[in-house]
């Protein structure tokens, strides 16, 4: 008979449903108003077990959004990793073609500088050639 449910099944206070000047809710009447206190108590528990299951539905989905973003990341971070990979054996096959060139140059120089030049080497001057008939 105070106006307010309470003690039901302890609602936080914002679910506490006021039942003054509903019939007989304060308290008038055979019964005091009994009835309707009980109706709105049941009233209270039903909406604080509603937000109490809509929390714990939110709070599932956010756990799921954020499983999905991990799982998302490790995908991506294995993506990356053989882009990586890929990447290294790429840069490794241009580092060896890069290392063979240049052993090619310096085996070249090499023969070049050990090899004789032409003004430095005798030559034997050839024989003149005899004059052509076929030109006549």
């Amino acid at each position: 008979p105070g106006g307010v449910v309470t003690g039901v099944v302890a609602p936080p206070a914002y679910y506490q449903v006021p039942v003054a000047g509903a019939p007989g809710g304060s308290g008038g009447g055979v019964g005091g108003g009994a009835g309707m206190q009980v109706d709105a108590a049941a009233a209270a528990a039903a909406a604080y077990e509603q937000e109490r299951v809509r929390i714990a539905i939110a709070a599932s989905l956010e756990e799921e959004n954020m499983r999905r973003a991990m799982q998302a990341s490790l995908e991506e971070a294995e993506r990356l990793k053989a882009a990586r990979a890929v990447a290294d054996a790429e840069q490794a096959a241009l580092d060896a073609a890069i290392a063979a060139s240049l052993e090619e140059d310096q085996r070249r120089r090499i023969r070049m500088q050990s090899a004789p030049s032409p003004a430095s080497s005798p030559q034997t001057p050839r024989p003149p050639r005899p004059p052509s008939q076929s030109l006549i």
